[in-house]
């Protein structure tokens, strides 16, 4: 009844048929003969439907979908491990990557570490302090280096913050006319080298 249940109807209506030819064949035979090849047609009957079991048993298990497993998200939310900041923070969206170097600065001593505002910030993104001396920066993250126009709205920020000092943080590494700007306003660059080592220390 198992083979019976797994049969498609077609191959139902087959095996009837198949049946149905073998009786008439054992029923009207006049000798020995015709009742043997009616036996032996619906066993080949029979052979023929166990096979046709096993293959579609067969090919339901291949066909079968494979389990689901849980795969972990490339980026949490929420990374822990300096390793990961420093495989994976050039991937980071303006947004993430500020949370990112708020994170890290509070691993290395910063303290009233705040995300400024998306809007209005006045090209402000972290309010921070060390040692009583607190600080305005701007995080960029490029897949270029930095111009001096980041220079100039740290510079102009921090007056608008009232902060001690101006700094620009990125993830890359600073033009020449960045760097000469830097100079004459006093603005501290921490570029990539410098992000990698609070990162390490973190």
């Amino acid at each position: 009844m198992r083979i019976w249940k797994k049969l498609t109807i077609p191959s139902k209506i087959t095996f009837i048929f198949w049946t149905i030819c073998a009786l008439y064949m054992i029923i009207s035979g006049e000798s020995g003969t015709g009742i043997l090849e009616g036996i032996c047609i619906w066993m080949l009957g029979y052979i023929f439907l166990v096979g046709i079991v096993q293959f579609l048993s067969t090919r339901k298990t291949n066909s079968a979908p494979a389990e689901n497993y849980e795969i972990p998200e490339s980026f949490s939310n929420e990374i822990t491990e300096p390793t990961e900041y420093y495989q994976n923070y050039d991937l980071m969206d303006g947004h993430r990557f500020e949370h990112f170097c708020a994170d890290i600065l509070k691993k290395n001593g910063f303290e009233n570490v705040e995300v400024t505002r998306g809007s209005g910030d006045h090209g402000i993104d972290i309010l921070a302090e060390k040692d009583g001396v607190s600080y305005a920066i701007q995080c960029k993250c490029y897949s270029s280096n930095v111009g001096n126009s980041a220079v100039q709205q740290a510079h102009t920020g921090k007056s608008l913050y009232r902060k001690d000092i101006a700094v620009v943080l990125t993830n890359r590494y600073f033009t020449l006319q960045a760097r000469e700007e830097a100079g004459e306003l006093g603005v501290k660059l921490w570029d990539r080298d410098k992000l990698n080592e609070m990162i390490n220390n973190g």
